[in-house]
């Protein structure tokens, strides 16, 4: 007659999990984190903090690069967002736009250099435009950023 079926033996070296098991639980997991993190909002962390980080990254980054690479870099800064620039041989290069969260109000110390040239200049010796960058808030005591033109740029959180 025929071969008898019978059910295979479990073989303790088989035992755990293959990894496109543990791949998808890595990744629900992950999912599940970011949902939590979007959520959960930290106290205090409204549209005023958000934007003053965005322009103290950016302006701690256009700073280092105008020193490092002796060349003026630059920020348009409006009501609506704010563009990086770059100073080349044919004018000022203006990126992409960075919308702000909430609203913005910013003072000049010093006139600008002329229409098209940035509200704030970040030059290759360190020195930048003399300026006052406050964030949104509705009691007048928000948060922000400025400088004095020699000592570089410092920002509070109100």
């Amino acid at each position: 007659m025929g071969r008898e079926l019978s059910h295979p033996r479990s073989d303790p070296t088989d035992a755990g999990f293959t990894l496109i098991e543990l791949v998808a639980v890595v990744a629900v997991v992950a999912v599940l984190a970011v949902g939590v993190g979007l959520m959960a909002a930290r106290p205090g962390a409204g549209r005023p903090d958000a934007d003053l980080r965005i322009f103290e990254r950016m302006a701690e980054t256009l700073s280092a690069q105008a020193v490092r690479g002796r060349q003026a870099h630059g920020l348009f800064v409006t009501s609506e967002g704010l563009r990086r620039a770059a100073m080349t041989t044919e004018g000022w290069a203006v990126g992409k736009p960075i919308l702000w969260r909430g609203g913005v109000v910013l003072r000049l110390r010093t006139q600008r250099r002329g229409p098209d040239s940035p509200h704030i200049i970040f030059l290759p010796n360190g020195e930048t435009t003399a300026f006052t960058l406050s964030f949104d808030a509705s009691d007048g005591r928000g948060p922000q950023c400025q400088s004095d033109g020699v000592t570089g740029v410092s920002c509070n959180r109100g």
